[in-house]
């Protein structure tokens, strides 16, 4: 069994493409920093894989377990749930911390019903008030925050991605001109690799400097729950619906800023992220106009982006956007305005009208389908992924 020092909070380390996130090393370094002392164990949960857990210096945890068993090689809520119930009653932990991605939302909230504890599903903030800990929520239109209390420090919550440190550093990339060839002038000044942004965890209604957490990982130790493996049978892994995805999780995404204009042109960039396979997202003006929803908005109050490549499209670049786009790997922007800020955060810029240049995307990127023989509706991108 782990460590005999009492146990706090489990903190679910998730991972992607084999690596735990940086929103889980995150949350674990939040729950250090208000355990006063007590244990924070991180879990890795593992199937026939071997998981790279790699905890970095100062991460706040005192023990890191790996679950492993058949039933969690691929996410499933009943089987990933049971785990972490078990598990929990193993270390009589009080609270569950999760970054709070679709998976850990769901999972969060299930745990909550199984031991009928308080929980939140999207905390920008949790705090100490005396004995109990509270939780802060924005309602869905983002304006007010909805206090949760959790008392004895007892519950589940998923902490919203973007108030979790960040420590991953934006590598510096070759960018890459004009790969349609559509003879758009890329921008002549010289563009900056993507910075490393650190947004601090919010407390209250402030920014909070952050504090180093001591390491204290003494072991990393295997368990194997009793998890009754699922119904079904993995054949095949299919991508995310770019139209449906939480943007947190897309793969590949444009952007429509308000320099778009319309509702019309936002409709034809949707369409344009159709034929690529990639997932829509949008500034704050563009929701504030009724153009796209607020789940579809990037930004300090909306979704923070890990996306393979992020296009932006009439987007100026306030920095509360490239805040949320600094983890994606390539940024390619385009604007007429050569000064936009966007263009000092973009590995590649093109200086253009977005009105010329999406349908001048679209029209290639038909004609390339046109030439491979394939159907109007199949994207560029191939859209299906095999284990």
């Amino acid at each position: 069994m782990i460590r005999r020092d009492p146990v706090w909070a489990l903190v679910w380390l998730q991972e992607d493409r084999g690596e735990v996130t940086p929103e889980s090393w995150g949350a674990a370094r939040l729950a250090a920093r208000l355990s006063e002392g007590r244990g924070i164990v991180g879990v890795v949960l593992a199937g026939d894989d071997e998981p790279r857990p790699d905890p970095p210096e100062m991460c706040g945890l005192t023990d890191l377990v790996v679950l492993r068993h058949p039933a969690l090689h691929l996410y499933a809520r009943e089987s990933y749930a049971a785990a972490f119930d078990e598990f929990w009653t193993r270390t009589g932990a009080d609270l569950f911390l999760t970054p709070a991605t679709p998976d850990g939302r769901e999972i969060a909230v299930d745990l909550a019903l199984r031991r009928r504890l308080p929980c939140a599903t999207n905390v920008i903030s949790l705090a100490r008030e005396g004995e109990q800990l509270v939780a802060c929520q924005p309602l869905p239109a983002g304006t007010y925050m909805v206090p949760i209390p959790l008392p004895g420090g007892r519950g589940c919550v998923a902490l919203a991605p973007e108030v979790l440190e960040r420590t991953t550093v934006a590598s510096e990339r070759t960018p890459v001109t004009d790969p349609l060839g559509l003879d758009f002038p890329v921008a002549s000044y010289h563009v900056p690799p993507v910075p490393a942004i650190v947004p601090r965890p919010v407390l209250g209604q402030a920014r909070s400097e952050v504090f180093p957490v001591e390491p204290a990982v003494g072991r990393i130790e295997e368990e194997r729950p009793s998890v009754e493996p699922p119904t079904w049978v993995s054949v095949r892994i299919l991508s995310a619906d770019p139209e449906t995805v939480d943007l947190s999780e897309a793969d590949v995404v444009v952007a429509a800023g308000y320099g778009i204009g319309s509702q019309s042109d936002t409709d034809a960039l949707q369409g344009l992220g159709h034929e690529l396979g990639a997932a829509l997202g949008v500034t704050r003006p563009v929701v504030d106009e009724g153009w796209a929803a607020f789940d579809r908005q990037i930004g300090q109050t909306g979704r923070y982006l890990k996306a393979r490549g992020y296009v932006g499209f009439g987007v100026s670049g306030a920095v509360h956007h490239t805040a949320a786009i600094a983890e994606c790997d390539l940024v390619i922007a385009v604007n007429l305005d050569a000064t936009a800020p966007i263009f000092t955060v973009s590995h590649v810029g093109f200086v253009a009208d977005v009105h010329e240049v999406v349908p001048a995307l679209r029209a290639e990127l038909a004609r390339r389908r046109a030439e491979r023989g394939s159907g109007d509706d199949a994207p560029v991108v191939p859209n299906e992924v095999t284990p």
